[in-house]
Formats: structure tokens, sequence, C-alpha cells
């Protein structure tokens, strides 16, 4: 009797992974375009608040949650789908990418340090507001990793 999966004992597993070609680029799109998004929202934010660290907008909660979503969408998805990755190695490309990932990665460090580690001026906020900052910064450490994983490819390396 034959084995159902001799059909596919020549095809190497970057192959049979989901979603084609574009899967990938466009799951990768949404993560920066939330993060680009969070970025926007969060930059004026910082400088008010090293300005003036009781002063805060509101309204850009629901928008800094919808941008971290968009992040946290576009990563679970990679991660749970597993896209074929690009197929082409550009070693200039891929260290652009991997220092761009370390550049990106200043901004969570700066406010996580600013918020949670300094302590200078007496921040009050609510705990949820705490909770919203600490899922935006989460959500762009999945981008950040996102960006090291695509870098490293680029390098031709196998993902890690």
């Amino acid at each position: 009797m034959a084995n159902l999966n001799d059909s596919t004992a020549g095809v190497s597993s970057s192959s049979k992974r989901a979603g084609g070609r574009w899967l990938y680029p466009v799951l990768l799109a949404v993560q920066t375009a939330g993060a680009a998004l969070l970025a926007f929202q969060v930059l004026p934010i910082y400088r008010r608040a090293l300005i003036d660290p009781t002063a805060y907008d509101s309204g850009t909660t629901v928008s800094a949650l919808g941008a971290s979503a968009l992040i946290q969408l576009g990563y679970w998805m990679h991660y749970r789908i597993r896209p074929a990755p690009p197929r082409f190695v550009n070693v200039g490309l891929g260290h652009i990418v991997l220092f761009l990932a370390r550049l990106i990665f200043l901004l969570p460090t700066a406010i996580f340090s600013f918020l949670f580690i300094a302590k200078t001026v007496d921040v009050q906020m609510p705990p949820l507001r705490y909770v919203v900052i600490l899922f935006g910064l989460f959500s762009l450490f999945c981008y950040v990793r996102e960006l090291e994983r695509f870098g490293i490819r680029l390098l031709g390396k196998q993902e890690e």
C-alpha cells in the first residue's frame, strides 16, 4: 500500500509552509503599519511627558491599543501560520533591517526606563494606563523580533 505522504517526500520543508509568497510580506506590512501608527502616537506623548509628566492626552489610548493590536495580529498570525519567508539573500539589506530593528527598540526602552526604572518624577497614572503602555511595549518587542528574523533570513541564515 502506498504511503499518502510519498507525494511530498521530495518537497523541502520551506515549500510546505502555508500562504504562498504573498502572505509573509502582507503580515510584515501589517506589523509595520501598526508599529508606525504606534510610534507616531507615542513619540509626541513621550516628548510631552518629558516636559510635563502629569500631562497626558487620554484620547490616544484607543489608537495606541489599536496599533498594538495590529502588531499583535500580524505577529501571532505569522507565528502560527509560518508563511514562506523570502528566498532572496542580500547581506547589505539584512544588516540594514537588523540595524533598524535595534533602532526601533530604543523607543520602548526609553519609555520603559522613564516610567519604571528612573522614577525621577512621581508620575500619577491609573494602573490601566500602565497596562496599555506595557501592551504597546510588548507589541514593539514582537515587531522587533519579526524584523530580526527577517534580517537574519536576508543574511542567508536560517531562522532561530
